[in-house]
């Protein structure tokens, strides 16, 4: 995080079903980096992550097709 500029964009992502993995870990991020921000995605985006209509999303096994799990967060420095 102190890499990113002010006014970038960090996607996390992890292949992952659990919580503790995905929104727990971004909630405690946005808890210890005043400057964090969970930002919706832009609607270009949209080709890239179909089900992209928030800052935030779970994708569970088979959601969309045959997949594993999926969380991703896209977070905006102030």
């Amino acid at each position: 995080w102190p890499l990113l500029k002010p006014g970038g964009r960090l996607l996390y992502a992890t292949c992952s079903v659990f919580r503790s993995e995905g929104q727990d870990q971004i909630d405690a991020f946005l808890q210890r980096h005043g400057d964090a921000r969970s930002r919706q995605f832009d609607q270009g985006a949209g080709h890239l992550l179909p089900l992209a209509d928030n800052a935030r999303q779970d994708l569970a096994p088979g959601a969309a097709a045959v997949t594993d799990g999926f969380y991703y967060a896209l977070l905006h420095k102030a």
